[in-house]
């Protein structure tokens, strides 16, 4: 199976289930971050694998703004206070967090994945509506619900894991 098919069949799973719970979002989530953290900070750690420019680091520290967004956005939503706003298109704002990490090991970025992690289950499971808009970005500025990017953070992490290991 190509990394596009099976980014395809996990899509398809996530949409196919429009039913998905919270919970078991956050399950499928929490499986996602730990098996990818076991690769990067394993084998990944160790791999010339590249997105682009990107290497096993870079990606992982990505991630972390991305995680940490979405919990400020779910946290600011059940405060009342509305979603968060992205307002710097995806490449650059992807290029300024991890600019933002650089000096961290590959531990200390799992460390904070692991601990960004923890935050962002308590704040999805703080939501009344994980329908309600988290997050407004440039490229979704009708914004992206809860739910929407918890499926999404799934996607993510896992394309961009999949696509280190076809080149590993």
């Amino acid at each position: 199976m190509t990394v596009s098919q099976s980014l395809i069949n996990r899509r398809s799973i996530l949409i196919m289930t429009e039913a998905n719970s919270v919970e078991s979002l956050l399950i499928l989530l929490q499986s996602t971050v730990d098996g990818v953290l076991s690769y990067l900070e394993g084998p990944g750690s160790a791999s010339d694998a590249r997105i682009g420019e990107w290497g096993a680091w870079e990606v992982l520290a990505h991630f972390l703004y991305w995680h940490e967004m979405t919990a400020v956005g779910m946290e600011s939503v059940s405060k009342g206070t509305g979603p968060v706003s992205i307002t710097g298109e995806t490449d650059a704002t992807n290029a300024r967090s991890v600019d933002a990490l650089k000096g961290n090991s590959f531990l200390e970025l799992g460390t904070t994945a692991r601990e960004l992690h923890k935050r962002l289950d308590a704040a999805a499971r703080q939501m009344r509506d994980i329908g309600e808009v988290v997050m407004i970005r440039p490229e979704a500025p009708e914004g992206q619900t809860g739910r929407q990017r918890l499926e999404r953070l799934i996607l993510h992490w896992n394309g961009h894991t999949e696509e280190l290991r076809a080149q590993s």
